[in-house]
């Protein structure tokens, strides 16, 4: 099973989740909560793989913006001149 994919909707779109009491046991195994930026399910994953899931969706998220400005004076920086 690819653990970089929602396992709801195949997103591959992710952040870290808030903290709740219930998380410890599955700190202490090595695991993060994340959410799915999609679907806002919640699961568990490993550390190094949560922080490089929730890295990833940042730029993504940045690119995306740059591409897609909301108004005419920010579009206009991104258009070269």
């Amino acid at each position: 099973m690819n653990t970089s994919v929602c396992r709801y909707c195949a997103s591959l779109s992710f952040r870290i989740s808030k903290f709740r009491p219930s998380d410890w046991p599955y700190l202490l195994a090595g695991k993060l909560p994340v959410r799915c930026r999609m679907c806002n399910q919640r699961a568990y994953r490993n550390v190094l793989i949560a922080l490089k899931l929730n890295h990833e969706s940042k730029v993504r998220e940045q690119k995306w913006r740059i591409d897609h400005p909301k108004d005419k004076q920010t579009r206009a920086r991104h258009i070269p001149a």
